[in-house]
């Protein structure tokens, strides 16, 4: 066995003698498949496939193909293109396609099959691309498929119709020519016409009665004479009629036979035949065996014949169109057990012999119709029909509008809940001859959908002036109520009998109404079942006491007593405060309106309570209990009070908030609003919003408050509970199983275990909403818990606890509290209590709070806000905007920054209850009166009081984020360039120190007594160079340093002079290239500051102002960067001040500060 695949080159491609798989790929491709079973594909080109001897499969695929099959039973199929196919010697398998080429087939020796598959919605072929037959031989064996079995077209599954040859003078093959057109839906013709030497097989698939495009043509060559046995079996599986009157026998097998149009007679024979005879008065013998008669449209007569016929009057039963209006049929079953379905006529129906069922057809309830059972145990279901049942044991239904003669024989007629509906619009059913003695009875069907409600047969109506008609009361008292009520009436000599299906006491239309001609006496006796089993009390007070068997009582009115006894009884109490006690059994117990007692007793009961306030016992046993009470959620009055008892429960509350639900002992299940107590066992408990207490055992309490939160107490047991959408309350200990407070913003207090229980709490959560977790005592579990806030803004609260307790949010793992294990998630706040707390947040938002004592509070990333409490705490803002929170008003408070950038805060108040807290990178205080920026503080004490705008701009940028405390005096230091470095500087380079503290607010506040500082509007018009050169000029020339000054730099040239400045600003003497360059162009400049020449000391000491400014617009130089390393000093409250801060001893000057001369 060889796979062999070509190129995309013309090639030769050569199998072996074994069983080959050959693939062309692209190009011209010869194939050889010699011996063997071969697979040859050409793929795309003009190929030449021999499949040489064996069973051969060979597809051209693409392109102009020649396919030669040899020797053997092969498969060809051509492709797209116009290809030649020859299957040579053996029963070939040629493929027919309907494209737009032409494709010529030549079989060869041999039985072959020319293979089509055509549907309703063939599309692309053309009459002119038809394919040729060369060959076609029906003497030898050969057939054509239209590729299906059961004789119909895919697509609209229309049946094929064989109508052989078309003799229709002129006619040819041509679009537009007319073809034999089947005379209803559902068939295609298939037919054929020879011209021009050959045979052409016409299917007109879109079944137009037109020759066109997209019809199926197929030509055959040589003129062969064709039958409907040319083609493959299962081509035509059904016989088709004419237009006219036909008439048509079967013979011994199943056939199936459509007459069309026409008053055509069928005979089927033997067989299982179905018949159709369509329009027309048709008559149709369905013979022996199983027939299946539709009479169709028209005045129709059927006989079934022996078997068991399905005879339909028209169509079929489902189709209200299903006959002429009007049409008189008539179906005979015969022999054997028959179903025959009437039409839309007025038509007579004969079961004959046998047990036959006789039927309206769907939406055929025209009146009229007459159905005759005949011998047998017949079923008559009719609508406005004459009904006859005949001989034998019938059922017969009542419906509505009927007249029934049941006949000899013990009947039943039949009336469900659902067949009365309709007799207030006719007229309600007579029956004729209704015997109790000859065994005819009642047959009531199954009870109407709700559950439990029992029949009472209440006898002779006890209303005046009663007639049969809508809205007439059976008695003047009794208005219905939780059973049905039988009731009988006579009038005329006839009587009627009346079930009050809705239970409302009056006539209706869903009532069953029936009225019986002879005067039968309905009694209880006349029904096929013992349907009436209960008692029913009157107005007052009754009293009811049942025995050992199955009892059903209704009170009625009163006050009633009603005590079933053993056995499963059915006792309702109906209105009025009534008492039942079900006793032994599994009983079903109804209080009905009123304050009712309701007892269950021994058994597994059934107990629904109902208007008003209730108190019902389940008793021993697992029974259910509702207290089916809709009052108001906030009504205080008719509160239900119901009791499980003994036993595993299911009990089912009120609404009320004031109920109550006791489960009792059992594994019970609960649900309803109140107070809800599980008691013994595991329990189900589902809150509609009150209390519950689960009680002893392993219990599961969920919520369903959509309105009302609920408070969840698990109790003893290992439990698991769930809150609500509402702010729910759950309380839940360490022996519990879980707890998960839903959405809202719930409470879930924990507590440590109880006497006997081991620690098994795993997973308590939050859910959606803020919620709080309170760890309500120590519990000191070993096994780690996992708390969890979830969505929202959670809490959790350890401030309950009398211990020292740490919590670190940053953590994913177990982590000891000193209150317990846990693993916590999705918190946002901590509470700490009063022991002393450490607290450390996450890469949130976090509010800390330590409460009293030395509490340690670490916010980490985020802006947290940080509350210590009371004691001497510490707090660290870690990154972000972080706060601190105090009690008192912020003139209660010290503030005092220290040189490693931190802050204290001193409680001034007696006994200082915030005691002294330090602060790290906390960037704001929140007091009770006011909330201050410590950033601004710092800011402040840079700029002095000035540029108040750029120092709010910098707060603001800290404020959101922006910036950090250390960007922030940078830029400050910065900023101060204008302003405090201009008045440091000068007095460091003309003074040998800078100034003190008073000095330097005296020259740089805005709101000290100098007018002229250097935040004044004075300085303002001046620019950055100027302000240097100003100043300079008057501290150098007229102000404190001009002795020296002028002592140092008084005999020097302007040149030299600045040579010697620029080495002490700058820390390196300036070539002579670099001092022309700064002071050739720019002499008279600083002349005209100094205001006494060019060699004169005003003008040198502009000079030095003008170096100064350079430097710290630079930053370069050892004096600029001494400058910033002591002015950051100054942000933190730690510079000295009136020093020499190129005094290396100071600290202030460093060597690498020093910038090259160059």
């Amino acid at each position: 066995m060889a796979s062999i695949s070509g190129t995309s080159a013309s090639e030769t491609l050569t199998g072996t003698p074994e069983n080959d798989t050959i693939y062309g790929n692209g190009g011209n491709d010869t194939l050889l498949g010699n011996e063997g079973n071969d697979t040859l594909i050409g793929a795309d080109g003009n190929d030449r496939l021999e499949g040489g001897d064996g069973n051969d499969w060979l597809s051209g695929y693409g392109g102009v193909d020649t396919l030669i099959g040899g020797a053997g039973a092969d498969t060809l199929y051509g492709g797209s293109g116009r290809d030649t196919l020859d299957g040579g010697a053996g029963a070939d398998t040629i493929f027919l396609e309907f494209d737009q080429a032409v494709d010529t087939l030549t079989g060869g020796g041999g039985a072959d099959l020319f293979q089509s598959s055509i549907s309703s919605f063939i599309t692309g072929n053309t009459i002119d691309t038809r394919d040729v037959i060369t060959d076609f031989s029906v003497a030898d064996g050969d057939r054509i498929s239209f590729g299906m079995t059961d004789g119909r077209l895919p697509g609209f599954n229309e049946y094929l119709l064989w109508y052989g040859a078309i003799t229709t003078p002129g006619f040819s093959l041509v679009r537009g020519a007319e073809l034999p057109d089947p005379p209803e839906r559902g068939f295609v013709s298939v037919s054929t016409w020879t011209g021009g030497g050959s045979t052409y097989v016409i299917v007109d698939t879109n079944s137009d009665g037109r020759l066109g495009d997209g019809d199926a043509v197929i030509e055959l060559q040589g003129a062969p004479v064709l039958s409907a046995s040319a083609f493959a079996p299962g081509a035509f599986t059904v016989l088709g009629g004419t237009t006219g009157a036909d008439t048509w026998t079967g013979g011994a097998g199943a056939e199936t036979y459509y007459g069309f149009t026409g008053d055509d007679l069928i005979n089927g024979q033997d067989g299982a035949d179905q018949l159709h005879g369509g329009d027309g008065a048709d008559t149709i013998d369905g013979g022996a065996g199983d027939d299946a008669l539709y009479g169709g449209m028209g005045a129709d007569t059927l006989y079934g014949g022996a078997g068991n016929d399905t005879l339909y009057g028209g169509l079929s039963p489902m189709q209200g169109d299903s006959d002429t209006p009007g049409a008189l049929n008539k179906l005979y079953g015969g022999d054997g057990n028959d179903t025959l379905y009437s039409s839309t006529g007025k038509d007579i129906l004969d079961g004959g012999a046998g047990n036959d069922l006789l039927m309206s057809g769907v939406g055929q309830d025209n009146p009229g119709d007459m159905f005759y059972g005949g011998d047998g145990d017949d079923e008559l279901r009719g609508f406005n029909t004459m009904m006859d049942g005949g001989t034998g044991a019938d059922k017969i239904w009542l419906n509505a509008a009927n007249t029934i003669t049941g006949g000899a024989g013990a009947d039943i007629f039949y009336g469900g809940f659902y067949d009365f509906f309709q007799w207030s619009k006719s007229s309600y059913s007579t029956v004729t001859d209704f015997n109790t003695a000859e065994g005819d009875r009642i047959d009531l069907g199954a009870l109407p959908p709700s559950e439990g409600v029992n029949y009472v047969f209440r006898g002779a109506v006890t209303a005046s002036n009663f007639s049969v008609a809508l809205g007439q009361h059976y008695s003047a008292t009794d208005s219905g109520g939780s059973f049905m009520q039988a009731w009988t009436w006579f009038s005329g000599g006839a009587s009627y009998l009346f079930i009050d299906f809705d239970r409302d006491g009056q006539v209706s239309a869903q009532d069953m109404v029936v009225k019986f001609a002879n005067g039968a006496n309905i009694t209880p006796g006349s029904f096929r079942l013992d349907y009436f089993k209960g008692a029913m009390g009157g107005d007052g007070a009754d009293l009811f006491t049942g025995g050992v068997g199955d009892d059903v009582y209704y009170g009625g009115g009163g006050d009633d007593k009603i005590r079933g006894g053993d056995g499963a009884d059915v006792l309702s109490g109906d209105t009025g405060a009534d008492q039942i006690w079900g006793d032994a059994g599994n009983d079903r117990l109804y209080g009905g309106d009123g304050a009712d007692i309701l007892d269950g007793g021994a058994g597994d009961d059934r107990i629904a309570g109902g208007p008003g306030g209730d108190i019902i016992h389940g008793g021993d046993g697992s029974d259910a209990i509702f207290a089916i009470d809709f009052q108001a959620a906030d009504s205080t009055v008719d509160v239900d009070i119901l009791y499980g008892d003994a036993g595993n429960d299911y009990i089912a509350g009120g609404l009320s908030p004031h109920g109550e639900v006791h489960g009792g002992d059992g594994n019970d299940s609960i649900s309803g609003a109140g107070q809800l107590f599980g008691d013994a066992g595991s329990d189900w408990i589902e809150s509609l919003g009150g209390v519950v207490h689960g009680g002893d055992g392993d219990d599961t309490i969920q919520c369903r408050g959509w309105e009302s939160a609920s408070t969840l107490y698990g109790d003893a047991g290992y439990d698991k509970i769930y809150g609500s959408v509402q702010a729910d309350l759950i309380y839940v200990e360490l022996g519990d199983a879980s707890a998960n407070g839903g959405d809202g913003n719930d409470q879930i207090f924990i507590d440590g275990l109880r006497p006997g229980e081991t620690a098994r709490l795993a997973d308590v959560a939050g859910g959606e909403g803020d919620d709080i977790i309170v760890i309500q005592s120590a519990l000191g579990n070993t096994t780690a818990v996992s708390l969890h806030g979830d969505l929202g803004y959670d809490l959790l609260d350890l401030s309950r606890v009398k211990t020292g307790v740490t919590v670190d949010l940053s953590k994913d793992t177990a982590q000891e509290t000193g209150v317990g294990r846990f693993v916590l998630q999705g918190f946002e706040v901590v509470l700490g209590g009063d022991y002393g707390a450490v607290l450390i947040g996450d890469g949130a938002s976090n509010r800390l709070n330590g409460g009293a004592a030395f509490d340690r509070l670490s916010g980490g990333k985020g802006g947290d806000v940080l509350t210590g409490g009371g004691g001497d705490d510490a707090l660290d803002g870690g990154e972000g905007l972080d706060t601190g929170v105090y009690s008192a008003s912020a003139s209660s408070y010290s503030l005092i920054r220290s040189a490693d950038g931190s802050w204290t805060v001193w409680d001034l108040r007696a006994d200082a209850p915030d005691g002294q807290d330090t602060l790290k990178s906390v960037e704001v205080l929140r007091f009770s009166d006011d909330v201050i920026s410590l950033t601004q503080i710092v800011i402040n004490a840079l700029l002095r009081g000035g540029q108040a705008a750029s120092a709010a701009d910098l707060d603001a940028k800290i404020v959101s984020g922006v910036s950090t405390l250390d960007g922030a005096i940078s830029e400050i230091i910065k900023a101060a360039g204008g302003s405090t470095s201009v008045a440091t500087l000068a007095y460091e380079f003309f003074t040998g120190k800078v100034p003190g503290q008073g000095g330097i607010d005296y020259l740089v506040s805005p709101t000290g007594p100098n007018a002229n500082n250097l935040n004044s509007a004075y300085y303002q018009s001046f620019n950055y160079e100027n302000r240097y050169i100003n100043f300079a000029v008057n501290l150098g020339k007229v102000g404190e340093g001009k002795e020296a000054f002028a002592a140092k730099y008084g005999s020097l040239s302007l040149f030299d002079a600045t040579r010697e400045a620029y080495k002490t600003i700058f820390g390196a003497a300036p070539t002579d290239a670099k001092i022309h360059a700064m002071i050739d162009s720019r002499a008279d400049y600083l002349a005209a500051y100094g205001g006494d020449g060019t060699s004169g000391i005003g003008t040198k000491a502009a000079m030095v102002g003008w170096l100064l400014a350079e430097a710290q617009k630079a930053d370069l130089g050892v004096m600029a960067r001494a400058n910033d390393a002591w002015l950051t000093d100054l942000a933190d409250g730690s510079a000295p001040f009136a020093i020499d801060i190129l005094d290396p001893a100071k600290g202030y000057y460093k060597a690498d500060f020093i910038f090259g001369g160059g």
